[in-house]
């Protein structure tokens, strides 16, 4: 099986694969975004939408393939430590499956060996039956139920919130 290799963006290397983060973000919009985001799916938004989050917004690669990307957002904690993040994924689906779960497995580990953290959080919308199997296998436990938290093809739209602990970590 290919392993994932996460490579982060930033000003340097962010042409090599801005065309290809750029298509699947647009293909997958519908599971990314809701109706007050509809705006913010052009080039620019885009690009300055990954350059703010770098370091923490990664490509992944499957033997040197682009299989898609991953990033941290909604981050608490300070400028040296970051205690909670929100992660997204976005992977072709040429890749979902076994590899779905790899890149789960060693990105978790990525979060909480390297950077530390104490918790990620991931959010989805409740009919995202193959996040939440995934969700579910890298043991996040659900949070909550928010009715009604945004706005989706012009229809109130529910969101689940589920949440993992880094359990070798003591609070800093």
């Amino acid at each position: 099986m290919m392993s994932p290799k996460f490579l982060s963006i930033t000003r340097q290397n962010i042409h090599l694969y801005f065309p290809k983060i750029l298509l699947l973000y647009i293909r997958y919009r519908k599971f990314l975004g809701d109706d007050f985001s509809k705006n913010q799916f052009g080039i620019n938004y885009i690009y300055t939408f990954i350059l703010e989050r770098s370091p923490l917004f990664w490509v992944i690669l499957a033997d040197e393939s682009y299989a898609g990307f991953i990033y941290l957002d909604e981050l608490i904690g300070s400028k040296d430590y970051i205690h909670c993040a929100e992660l997204t994924v976005c992977l072709d689906k040429k890749f979902w499956g076994q590899f779905t779960r790899k890149v789960a497995d060693e990105f978790i580990s990525l979060c909480f060996e390297n950077l530390n953290l104490h918790k990620l959080k991931a959010c989805i919308y409740p009919e995202n039956n193959r996040v939440r199997s995934i969700l579910n296998y890298c043991g996040f436990e659900k949070e909550g139920f928010f009715k009604s938290e945004t706005i989706k093809n012009a229809i109130p739209q529910d969101v689940e919130i589920y949440g993992l602990l880094n359990k070798n970590i003591n609070c800093k």
